[in-house]
């Protein structure tokens, strides 16, 4: 799948919809210091999560102070989407390392792909994207709609 000026093959999309959905699981259930989102309807991107990534692919844009061609990592960024659909911009965040890895489930290997730190530059892109996203289609519980946060992969140079 040509995006832009990147190519992505259809395994890569498919292990950022795997990523995503399996953070999914984790904002939905109760935590120490995160709030529970129960749904019976996950909140949708118009057209679907394969549309979401082809957004934030075709609009993201490299910082100046990162070469396009070198490998960088994983940008992991939380956000809240609220029961009107569009995305609560204080409570967007890159999600720090030391919190992603304590939150990795048990048998999780956390090195492949390892999880390193990323620019700044990268972290400010990559949520400057997702808040300039159209507007979603919110969570439902009993058809009444809800709020739902997620967790999203971002990619720059792997």
């Amino acid at each position: 799948v040509i995006i832009g000026m990147r190519t992505f093959t259809i395994s890569t999309i498919t292990i950022l919809v795997a990523t995503v959905l399996a953070h999914l699981k984790t904002f939905g259930q109760e935590s120490n210091n995160k709030q529970s989102f129960p749904v019976d309807q996950i909140a949708t991107f118009p057209g679907g999560i394969n549309k979401f990534y082809e957004y934030i692919y075709t609009n993201l844009k490299y910082p100046k102070d990162v070469n396009q061609n070198k490998k960088i990592g994983i940008v992991y960024i939380e956000f809240l989407i609220k029961e009107d659909g569009y995305i609560d911009k204080d409570s967007i965040r890159s999600i720090p390392i030391s919190e992603l890895k304590k939150s990795m489930p048990p048998g999780i290997d956390n090195s492949k792909p390892k999880i390193t730190d990323v620019p700044e530059s990268c972290k400010r892109e990559a949520i400057r994207v997702i808040l300039t996203s159209p507007r979603w289609n919110p969570g439902n519980l009993k058809g009444n709609p809800q709020q739902q946060k997620f967790v999203v992969p971002v990619k720059f140079g792997i």
